[in-house]
């Protein structure tokens, strides 16, 4: 499988494999949080500041130059906005249109008409409030569309409260709104919509390989005939003993030994049918995600120890 597909976490259906390269991303990512939220007296930040900043805000802040540390602080800012909202103070270090400060999501998102014509993109909050007002500068002079947005935006304005406390950041990836690298860790592998089924397999308590040999099952990962061929394999894709396609299914429960096999296991427990495929065991058989059978007496050790394992090429 792919190396990024093995390093997802396990309820996202990868091994968990911990992706060094992602960490180290989301242990950078923490300093980022630091220079929005730490005081005067972190003498760490406050060098930053005093040697890359310069009373600028750290979004605008350039990649040239500077230390190796800084090069890559800068390289992996961007990610850091992405599960970051703000709360206003000085608005200083709030960038008007690209940040969550105002709402759930940036304005540039709520407004994308007026952000087209805004001449500059990644002007502060502090430089848009002038005199008492809020004054933007913009390209071209408004058509309806613009007006209408422009209407709304002043009367979602109207509700900010200013201070001249320090602009923080809030971590919106966790519930108490503080930045953690195991939160941005997670959300740089985010894989999608949670594997229920897999992460049921990885809490049981089957030995650690069963658990792998059931995961490649589910992922078709095994080596069969039909695997290895898609691989360029050379060799034939039928099954030696009755000369069908070597699949999964045919191996575990539909070859003439498998048949056989399972037959036995059908008397010896006077069970009433047999799973006659891998997705019908993964629905009734196993509790992988709903389950409708007595599954104690399940022989689960045939699907990888038994006569399936040494089956497979």
């Amino acid at each position: 499988m792919r190396w990024s597909n093995v390093c997802l976490p396990k309820d996202f259906g990868g091994l968990g494999i911990l992706n060094t390269r992602t960490l180290n991303e989301a242990l950078i990512l923490k300093w980022v949080w630091k220079l929005y939220n730490s005081d005067e007296e972190d003498l760490c930040c406050s060098l930053l500041r005093n040697k890359y900043l310069r009373n600028k805000p750290f979004a605008c802040s350039k990649k040239k130059g500077g230390s190796q540390f800084w090069r890559g602080v800068q390289q992996v800012k961007n990610k850091f906005f992405l599960g970051a909202s703000f709360q206003v103070g000085n608005r200083e270090n709030i960038r008007f249109w690209v940040d969550t400060w105002l709402g759930e999501v940036a304005l540039k998102l709520i407004y994308p008409k007026l952000f087209t014509c805004c001449r500059y993109t990644d002007i502060t909050v502090s430089e848009c409030w002038i005199g008492g007002e809020w004054v933007i500068d913009f390209r071209r002079t408004f058509g309806p569309a613009e007006v209408e947005e422009w209407d709304q935006l002043l009367s979602q304005l109207e509700g900010v409260h200013l201070s001249e406390s320090p602009d923080k950041a809030i971590w919106r990836l966790e519930a108490k709104g503080v930045y953690s690298s195991r939160s941005m860790y997670r959300f740089i592998s985010f894989g999608g919509v949670l594997d229920k089924r897999v992460g049921k397999l990885w809490r049981s308590k089957l030995p650690m390989k069963l658990k792998v040999f059931v995961w490649q099952a589910m992922h078709n990962r095994l080596p069969t005939g039909v695997v290895l061929k898609g691989r360029n394999w050379k060799g034939d894709i039928n099954c030696p003993l009755c000369g069908s396609p070597e699949t999964i299914d045919h191996i575990l429960f539909q070859c003439i030994i498998a048949r056989f096999v399972w037959a036995c296991i059908k008397e010896a427990l006077g069970w009433e049918k047999t799973p006659l495929c891998l997705e019908e065991v993964f629905r009734d058989w196993l509790p992988l995600g709903g389950a409708h059978h007595n599954l104690k007496f399940f022989p689960l050790r045939l699907l990888g120890g038994g006569f399936g394992y040494q089956g497979i090429k």
